[in-house]
């Protein structure tokens, strides 16, 4: 649902939405290696599974904080 959610912010041009909606693709990409290809290492908390679920959840974290600056 949130790449559906960067593709309308990116329909409005000069919306400055351009970085989050890109760390919301890489934030994607992330999320298909944290599951179903590293999904084990998630479950066992290995420093892999944590390394991707810390990455993916920064990513989406900076990418809110990029959108809420340029909306306010």
């Amino acid at each position: 649902w949130l790449v559906g959610l960067a593709a309308v912010c990116l329909a409005f041009r000069g919306g400055g939405m351009v970085r989050p909606a890109v760390l919301v693709l890489v934030a994607a990409g992330v999320t298909v290696l944290e599951f179903p290809v590293y999904f084990a290492e998630v479950v066992a908390s290995d420093a892999w599974g944590v390394t991707l679920l810390f990455v993916r959840n920064g990513l989406l974290v900076a990418a809110s904080l990029l959108a809420a600056r340029e909306l306010w």
